[in-house]
């Protein structure tokens, strides 16, 4: 439930994504546009909209990855059911993979990969104590 209070900038979001994103312009040059344009507003109501609108960018993708990673644990664990669970090797392939797949990412977080090597760290404990076999 959206409770952020409606803007007059709100009709005009795919032109202020466009004036900031992809032409980069600075907010002078957008309120100067937006006036051009019949829409009178101040420097400070205009930066504080472009900063809540890059939050909620910002929330929207965490919610979207949220989603797929949701999405991906699903899939892995209708697998899962489906077949007898992984030996010891297939868990460190497939931590392998991980890996390899967060360090490709142009814009991955590089703690990810700390993470998952974290989240690991519970079954190589069990291998240690001998009560996993390989």
């Amino acid at each position: 439930m959206d409770k952020r209070k409606q803007s007059k900038l709100d009709a005009h979001t795919e032109q202020l994504d466009e004036w900031f994103g992809e032409e980069e312009l600075t907010l002078a040059a957008v309120r100067e546009r937006l006036a051009q344009a019949g829409c009178w507003v101040s420097l400070a109501r205009l930066s504080d909209w472009r900063i809540n609108r890059d939050w909620e960018r910002r929330r929207e993708q965490l919610l979207n990855q949220i989603a797929a990673g949701a999405r991906h644990c699903e899939q892995l664990e209708e697998q899962l059911g489906k077949n007898p669970p992984p030996e010891l090797e297939i868990l460190i392939k497939l931590h392998r993979v991980i890996i390899l797949q967060l360090s490709a990412q142009m814009n991955s977080n590089p703690d990810a990969v700390r993470w998952v090597t974290t989240l690991m760290k519970p079954v190589m404990e069990k291998v240690r104590e001998g009560s996993v076999g390989a």
